[in-house]
């Protein structure tokens, strides 16, 4: 989760420059999703391989006995959690179940990304970060029935307000945009959660990323993106897409199979912080004095939240 939420953070600065290289956000979206499906297609192919070697060279030595699924550990909890609990069911309730939660969790993650980078384009990265965290904070609340709630739903309402008189210019389609991507990564929060649960490792992200670069085609060429790919935009993109997408959400996924909703919440929590200063190291955006104890708000309201509901597991 660490790991992940560095990348993601430091990489939202590189995604500003990307948006900024492209003649509309989307085409930015697009870039980023296309990469990542090249990329996350050609490590489903050496699995892929691998498999087939290995079994190939089991095949070859009989004294080489196969394990079963409930033989092996980790394959075993795989079957359970993953793809094998699926296939079992058919074409029943179970799996009419898990592929709504996938295609829910793709359409989820696709909206996230869209609103987060038309809001970058309008308002500083940081600002949006902390706006688009009241998703996952949200969550941690909800996951929560304490008194201390109250408390941490007015510290967040704090930071808010103290956004809302800094002297950092601020659009109205900005915060717009970014309250859209705050209900995306909530929703995106809960569904992961589930669908780390259906599915076994990335494929459900494969998808959507593959999904994602077709379904934006239109938008990408009605806007005139196609005319901005030049070779320093392309390793723009590329660099985007590794650092956003392909590392950043493949842990992330195996992180929601192991953490309740609420601790995955509390490693989030330094999101805003963490965004903020990557783009004032990266894009050299300055932020007043008041935007940075917003976000000490928020981040702080988040953590509190966090910590009281971390012990409570969601329902399945």
């Amino acid at each position: 989760m660490m790991v992940s939420l560095l990348s993601m953070q430091v990489g939202n600065s590189f995604a500003q420059k990307l948006t900024q290289a492209m003649t509309t956000p989307i085409g930015a979206v697009w870039v980023r999703m296309a990469f990542s499906g090249v990329i996350l297609l050609a490590m489903a192919g050496v699995r892929w391989l691998a498999r087939r070697v290995m079994h190939s060279t089991v095949a070859r030595d009989p004294a080489t006995p196969l394990r079963s699924a409930q033989d092996d550990g980790v394959g075993g909890r795989a079957q359970v959690d993953g793809v094998g609990e699926s296939s079992a069911a058919g074409v029943g309730e179970h799996s009419w179940k898990a592929w709504g939660f996938a295609i829910a969790y793709g359409a989820a993650l696709l909206t996230m990304n869209s609103m987060f980078y038309e809001a970058i384009a309008r308002i500083p990265v940081g600002i949006v970060i902390t706006i688009e965290f009241l998703g996952p904070l949200t969550v941690a609340i909800l996951g929560s029935r304490h008194v201390q709630d109250f408390i941490w739903v007015a510290l967040a309402g704090l930071g808010v307000v103290i956004l809302g008189i800094t002297p950092t210019h601020l659009t109205l389609a900005g915060v717009l945009f970014s309250l859209a991507a705050a209900v995306c990564w909530a929703s995106y929060i809960l569904l992961g959660w589930r669908v780390a649960r259906h599915w076994h490792g990335v494929g459900v992200l494969t998808g959507t990323c593959v999904s994602a670069t077709v379904l934006l085609m239109p938008l990408f060429l009605l806007g005139g993106n196609q005319h901005a790919l030049t070779p320093p935009t392309l390793w723009l993109g590329l660099l985007v897409a590794v650092t956003c997408t392909v590392l950043p959400y493949s842990l992330e996924l195996m992180a929601l199979k192991r953490l309740p909703a609420g601790l995955f919440a509390i490693i989030e929590s330094l999101a805003p912080a963490i965004g903020a200063l990557a783009a004032w190291w990266i894009l050299h955006q300055n932020l007043h004095f008041g935007d940075w104890i917003a976000i000490a708000c928020v981040v702080a309201a988040s953590v509190g939240a966090s910590l009281t509901a971390a012990r409570k597991p969601l329902p399945s």
